[in-house]
């Protein structure tokens, strides 16, 4: 304030003093930060010979200043997982009245200002507009940015620990890590195993021996820790046998050979406990002839690692063998009337063999010969042939003969071609031979007929020509033979005198009773009537005895001629 006075000015002094003051060079200054309002002053001011003056008026304090940053926001970082906290500073005349932040994951205190996560942040950049207001609405505003970044490391949940191993398991271990991030990568410093998802597996056949596994595991921001474990695979198992047994029985004179058989992951090695005997690779065979008996062994398995196992196997050498056919019978097939001569062979280890045939009727066996000992007829004899050793040990083979008769019979005499004379009877033996019974006679023409014992015989007169005949004989088994026979009928040859040609034999039968009968045969070599017969063929006795009977009368006696 300025005043002019003619004296010095003694003093100054406004109304109010609790809000104001004024100093001896009429400075007036608020004594506190004045609210805004509207504040109504009298100044006074006198001089040294107290004169006074005074004035009024009015001061308006008004608020158009924004809210001001007492320390700046600046850019902000947190590791992942952290809880984000920040506290907002800036302040007003008026006074601060609210917080405003433009991002949902956050929040901001209304009266404080700190900025707080309200939820799980994950790996990023979050911008933030954090709005500060005084209490007449002026605003001042902050950008920046929050950081939230991974560089922790994962951590074991369980530290890995040294595994051991049965040699032959499959190795199995899960080690079990965590991190904020994801767990982005396992891996191992050995090919020999496999691991995902931290469950480490074999990835070969582990031998006996150390294994000094490296693990490692990162997350998806590349932090990685590492462990490292000895894998020990040991074996500490004995052989497993496979195949055993108490007791083998062998024959005497066999190679003993019988095959063990066990298992181990490792190499195994065979011993057996009597020296005449070797076992190699699970083979157990005699290196000396045997004698019969029994041999009991002790057969041990040993792997490379010092486990083992034993049985006990005893052997036992006996004869139970029986005798073997060199071949097996053939059923043998024979014609009836042959005769049956077959050999058969066997062997034994005893070089003795008895034979024998279940049939000792009709057959018989010598040395493996088998032979009828009768006549053997039509039929299937099924037959069990045996042969035994010394031991008693026997072997049987069935055998079977079959008599069966596919032959015809066949002509004891040849039948030949006949003539009689017109009138004659025709009687005609024929005679034919069968291993079996002569069953039947046919001839293919009615005029003629012939019974059981081959005698043919005509029916009736036959007139004067060639009769050609079929005749067939059958056995029982309808085997049959026929033959062709031509039966010729003559006229009666006309003549007086007895020809030269006629030889007369005079048979003399003396008879019991002293009554000598005389008959007389004439074989008719050549006939000729006075017309002049041709030559003809030999004829049989009953042609010639009708023709002695027919010229009998004009046959005089030797005497007379």
């Amino acid at each position: 304030m300025n005043s002019t006075v003619p004296s010095d000015v003694d003093e100054w002094w406004l109304n109010v003093s609790s809000t104001f003051i004024i100093d001896g060079n009429g400075v007036i200054t608020n004594t506190s930060v004045l609210p805004v309002g509207t504040y109504s002053l009298r100044v006074f001011v006198n001089d040294t010979y107290g004169q006074t003056i005074n004035a009024s008026f009015i001061i308006f304090v008004e608020d158009t200043t924004e809210p001001w940053w007492i320390d700046a926001p600046s850019d902000k970082y947190s590791e992942l997982g952290d809880f984000f906290y920040f506290d907002l500073n800036a302040s007003d005349f008026s006074g601060i009245d609210s917080w405003t932040i433009n991002n949902t994951d956050f929040s901001i205190g209304l009266s404080d200002g700190i900025i707080r996560n309200d939820t799980t942040l994950s790996v990023g950049n979050y911008t933030l507009e954090t709005v500060v207001f005084d209490d007449w609405g002026w605003n001042t505003t902050a950008i920046f940015v929050v950081t939230v970044d991974d560089r922790t490391n994962p951590d074991w949940i369980i530290f890995p620990s040294d595994q051991e191993l049965e040699f032959g398991n499959p190795f199995r271990y899960d080690v079990n890590a965590s991190d904020l991030s994801e767990i982005h990568t396992w891996w191992l410093n050995s090919s020999d195993f496999l691991v995902e998802q931290g469950r480490i597996t074999n990835n070969t056949s582990l031998q006996v021996q150390e294994y000094v596994l490296r693990i490692w595991l990162n997350d998806t921001w590349n932090n990685y820790i590492f462990a490292d474990i000895t894998i020990t695979v040991i074996d500490s198992t004995d052989p497993i046998w496979v195949t055993t047994t108490a007791e083998e029985k062998f024959e005497l004179g066999d190679d003993v050979s019988f095959l063990f058989v066990a298992f181990d992951l490792s190499p195994i090695q065979w011993t057996v406990n009597d020296t005449d005997f070797l076992i190699s690779g699970g083979l157990l065979t005699n290196i000396s002839a045997l004698d019969i008996g029994s041999y009991p062994l002790n057969v041990t398995v040993t792997d490379d690692h010092g486990n083992c196992d034993f049985t006990i196997l005893t052997i036992i050498i006996e004869d139970s063998t029986a005798p073997s056919y060199s071949g097996l019978p053939v059923n043998q097939i024979l014609e009836l009337g042959d005769s049956l001569n077959y050999a058969l062979d066997a062997s034994d280890l005893s070089g003795e063999i008895t034979w024998w045939i279940s049939d000792s009727v009709n057959f018989s066996i010598d040395a493996g010969r088998i032979t009828n000992r009768v006549p053997l007829v039509v039929g299937i004899y099924n037959l069990t042939i045996g042969i035994s050793d010394s031991s008693e040990n026997t072997a049987y083979a069935p055998f079977s003969v079959t008599v069966r008769d596919t032959t015809p019979p066949t002509w004891s005499t040849t039948p030949q071609d006949t003539t009689i004379f017109y009138g004659s009877h025709l009687t005609y033996q024929l005679v034919a031979d069968d291993e079996s019974d002569i069953a039947l006679w046919t001839v293919n023409d009615t005029r003629f007929t012939i019974n059981s014992n081959g005698l043919l015989e005509d029916v009736d007169t036959l007139p004067v020509g060639e009769y050609p005949l079929n005749i067939t004989v059958y056995d029982e088994y309808d085997n049959s033979r026929f033959v062709i026979l031509k039966i010729t009928v003559r006229e009666i040859p006309v003549t007086t005198t007895i020809p030269p040609e006629i030889i007369a034999l005079a048979i003399v039968v003396i008879v019991g009773t002293g009554v000598v009968s005389v008959f007389v045969l004439y074989r008719l070599k050549k006939v000729e009537k006075k017309s002049s017969v041709p030559k003809e063929g030999k004829e049989d006795l009953g042609t010639a005895l009708d023709y002695l009977d027919e010229i009998q009368d004009d046959i005089k006696p030797d005497d007379e001629n």
